[in-house]
């Protein structure tokens, strides 16, 4: 028998549309059944505050692929309550600030499909994140893994380590000042930093600097809305494929000589609203065998100005 849509939910079910299921409502204290061609779940604003080992039983009748939980007041999550979740390709936890990162890793962690390929954290206030945090998941598909607005100083990137596939890490918006790439999937190709309190460009090569890449294959490198005040240069040294860069939004008051010639292929650079405002150019600044695209809005530099 059809399932029919509970009242605090949409359900769209039409094959032309993405199969969603939006439910809100703090009355809402429990996840309801839902019609059986739902592939997406969004419970936002709801009542859930503990979700125990069947919190999801009625998620298994569908085969659900995307799971968002946003804003629904969680303190706990049983260690078992994702195991039967043997579909699911995205989980988003979002606006959850009582529920403990470690409660996290724990039920997270504990999920036995093959099928998962994104995780998103988003602000949930998370004050430290756990080296072992994805420890469970070596095994696992996944390719991007996104953590958003938190209060964290310091990344170490062996945290990820375990997940031999990541290809996309976006850590934007948690105060981070310091990152460690050593132990960084060898897979990377899209790295986002942006809105941090970075001081300076991340250390690309391994520690003895011989060239060797801590991220060989990336290709899209984000810093944008850092305090990054200067680059030298051989601070991308070790990017021997990054295609696009993006530097918006940094206090860096001069453009150096020669800074981004060691980018062999870097086909897009952006350099917006920087400087505030932009005191010098140098003469070689541009220095590039492969820049088809820069992007400098809103610089307030006058390029018809005498030195």
């Amino acid at each position: 028998m059809q399932k029919e849509c509970h009242q605090n939910c949409k359900c769209t079910i039409r094959r032309s549309m993405k199969r969603q299921a939006v439910c809100r409502g703090r009355e809402l204290h429990y996840i309801p059944q839902f019609p059986e061609m739902i592939l997406s779940v969004i419970m936002s604003g709801t009542n859930l505050t503990n979700i125990d080992k069947n919190g999801f039983k009625n998620l298994t009748y569908i085969r659900l692929k995307e799971l968002t939980l946003d804003n629904n007041l969680i303190t706990f999550i049983h260690e078992d309550a994702f195991v039967n979740l043997k579909y699911l390709d995205s989980l988003s936890i979002v606006q959850e600030t009582n529920l403990a990162v470690n409660v996290i890793k724990v039920s997270v962690g504990k999920m036995k499909t093959r099928n998962l390929r994104s995780l998103y954290f988003k602000n949930n206030n998370w004050l430290f994140l756990p080296v072992d945090m994805f420890t469970s998941f070596s095994y696992s598909e996944i390719r991007t893994i996104g953590i958003y607005g938190n209060s964290f100083s310091e990344l170490q990137s062996a945290t990820f380590s375990p997940l031999k596939k990541l290809q996309k890490l976006y850590m934007n918006k948690n105060e981070i000042e310091h990152i460690d790439l050593k132990g960084i999937s060898k897979d990377l190709v899209d790295l986002r930093l942006n809105e941090n309190l970075l001081p300076k460009v991340p250390e690309l090569c391994t520690k003895d600097r011989r060239g060797i890449s801590l991220v060989k294959k990336l290709h899209t490198l984000d810093l944008s809305d850092n305090n990054i005040g200067d680059i030298r240069i051989k601070a991308f040294q070790c990017l021997p494929n990054l295609k696009k860069l993006l530097l918006n939004r940094i206090p860096m008051r001069r453009i150096r000589s020669n800074i981004f010639a060691s980018l062999p292929v870097l086909y897009s650079l952006q350099l917006s609203k920087i400087g505030f405002p932009l005191q010098k150019i140098d003469d070689y600044a541009f220095n590039s065998s492969s820049l088809s695209r820069l992007h400098m809005d809103v610089a307030n530099f006058h390029f018809d100005r005498g030195v």
